[in-house]
């Protein structure tokens, strides 16, 4: 076929194009790179430039600089010459690069993420909604990127085409029957994010209601009553806190649950759980899995009974069982109940069992109210930020 030039700069500007480098998208985006002089006049000094086509190479995207302007004849140790190490791979949304340059003074490998321009107004999309990549070479735009997925709003259809993510499931009634926790499983080999709705809790936490909380990174804490972090011959699990802002991972645990917690989580409260793929709009009900509803356990019902092993799942009443259940969890017998279910206390969980929480379980057991009282939603709260280990 004939040819086609890529770059865009004026014919006979004297510029050079040069260590052009090609990769292929599986969508079959064609990317491509090089170090280019057009905006220095010197030969010596070059900016890394990028372009992309849609259509096998027909046509190609306004050329951007990506990169601050590097010296290619500082070489290391005494070279008047930059090495070709130079090496692309293309995914859906964009490319990673391995490339040389000279910023810090002398010869080096970086590596590069490049997004495209899918909304062709000659800003790389990072840039446009970032606008804080250095080597734009133009003002960033005030594109939205509500999905996350490092391509403007404006340049995809409002449907999330991969479809509903797969629905969160409980794993038995025995993991989930906490009164300050949410326990249950996601499917692996998805890149999902988790979306809790708080739907129905007593007062004085309905002031909770309606609130929409996502789950939080990961974290093992020790099922060892007196500690968080996890000790040598102690189980543990996988707890997440809530939080505003969006996270997705692809492996949300090992062991088969996830513990969620959050000051938000109470006795008798009622919470809807979801999951959303990568590349989904937020608000966009329908990209999001089927609902689990979660219904918490009574203030201080923890077991049933405990004469069989593993002790019962909660029974409705709050009576000495379920106190001295708590109290083994505390003394760490290795027969008791889950930490998950005996962590009573403080209003903002500390994922420790002490004896606080054995005065909770007998305050529950005595007829006493919920002691704790909530913060506002979207209060900034320093004493709820709990770091996992």
């Amino acid at each position: 076929s004939a040819p086609v030039r890529v770059n865009d700069d004026p014919i006979g500007n004297n510029a050079w194009q040069w260590f052009g480098t090609m990769s292929v998208a599986p969508n079959g985006r064609i990317d491509a790179v090089w170090n280019d002089t057009r905006n220095t006049g010197q030969d010596n000094l070059s900016e890394l430039f990028y372009s992309f086509s849609n259509d096998g190479g027909l046509t190609w995207s306004t050329n951007v600089p990506v990169s601050p302007v590097f010296d290619s004849s500082l070489g290391w140790p005494q070279q008047n010459k930059i090495g070709d190490y130079y090496h692309m791979v293309s995914d859906d949304e964009g490319a990673g690069l391995a490339w040389a340059a000279t910023f810090n003074g002398e010869q080096d490998v970086y590596f590069l993420r490049i997004s495209n321009d899918c909304n062709s107004n000659g800003i790389l999309d990072a840039c446009d909604i970032l606008c804080a990549v250095p080597g734009c070479g133009v003002p960033c735009g005030t594109s939205n990127d509500d999905n996350q997925n490092g391509v403007p709003d404006e340049c995809e259809e409002f449907v999330c085409t991969v479809g509903p993510a797969p629905a969160p499931e409980l794993i038995d009634s025995e993991v989930n029957s906490s009164n300050r926790m949410l326990s249950f499983s996601v499917p692996d080999n998805f890149r999902l994010a988790i979306r809790v709705i708080f739907d129905s809790l007593p007062a004085p936490y309905d002031i909770w209601n309606g609130s929409e909380l996502w789950v939080g990174p990961t974290g093992e804490v020790s099922e060892n009553g007196a500690s968080v972090e996890p000790i040598p011959g102690f189980d543990t699990f996988s707890a997440a806190q809530l939080q505003d802002s969006f996270f997705q991972q692809t492996t949300w645990f090992e062991d088969g649950v996830i513990s969620v917690f959050h000051e938000g989580i109470v006795p008798d409260g009622r919470y809807i759980v979801q999951t959303i793929r990568e590349g989904c709009f937020f608000d966009d009900e329908g990209s999001y899995s089927a609902p689990l509803i979660i219904t918490n356990a009574k203030w201080g019902d923890t077991v049933g009974n405990c004469e069989a092993i593993p002790c019962s799942v909660p029974d409705t009443l709050n009576n000495i069982i379920d106190v001295f259940a708590v109290v083994g969890r505390f003394v760490s017998d290795p027969a008791s109940i889950l930490k998950h279910r005996a962590d009573l206390e403080p209003r903002c969980l500390d994922l420790v069992l002490n004896i606080t929480d054995v005065n909770q379980a007998v305050n529950a057991f005595v007829g006493l109210t919920f002691l704790f009282s909530p913060s506002a939603p979207n209060a900034v709260d320093s004493t709820c930020s709990n770091p996992l280990p």
